[in-house]
């Protein structure tokens, strides 16, 4: 994403369960004005009911903590306008949970949906720890929520004890 430069941006993932053709529509989504069109999975078909599960799970749980809009169901498959992807390349967070961040930085956004087919060939790249580590990394970054109050918070590092 750092390199890109075109007018408009496609993030997908390159193990086609995200189908080349739902790119059209975000292509026409983007011509009626849309800076950012993300694709929403209506079903996620080779996955196991527990992957299914916690995924709903993990979605609505993030709805509840933050009050950005990140849609439900909505991985990284999405087409950003280059303005949209400028202002998201800005931010230099390190850890980055995307789908939160695209949310986050505003613009025009909208969503399409699609059909997830089972997975070609190979195996996820995302086992549960790793899956885990990007539910945390969605949480901490966007929920609205005190995890730990520090002793010395307001006080800018000088804390009285």
């Amino acid at each position: 994403m750092d390199l890109a430069n075109g007018k408009a941006v496609i993030i997908m993932d390159a193990d086609l369960q995200d189908p080349p053709e739902v790119v059209l529509e975000m292509a026409a989504r983007r011509r009626e004005g849309f800076d950012i069109v993300y694709a929403a999975r209506a079903e996620r078909q080779g996955e196991t009911w527990v992957k299914k599960v916690t995924a709903a799970m993990f979605y609505r749980l993030l709805r509840k903590l933050t009050q950005i809009d990140i849609p439900v169901d909505v991985g990284d498959f999405r087409l950003v306008d280059h303005k949209a992807m400028e202002a998201f390349k800005a931010l230099g967070e390190h850890n980055r949970y995307v789908r939160g961040m695209f949310s986050w930085i505003g613009f025009k956004q909208n969503g399409v949906t699609y059909q997830r087919s089972a997975r070609f060939a190979g195996q996820t790249k995302y086992p549960f720890k790793k899956m885990l580590k990007l539910a945390f990394d969605g949480i901490f970054s966007f929920s609205y929520i005190k995890f730990r109050q520090s002793p010395c918070s307001g006080n800018y590092g000088k804390c009285s004890r």
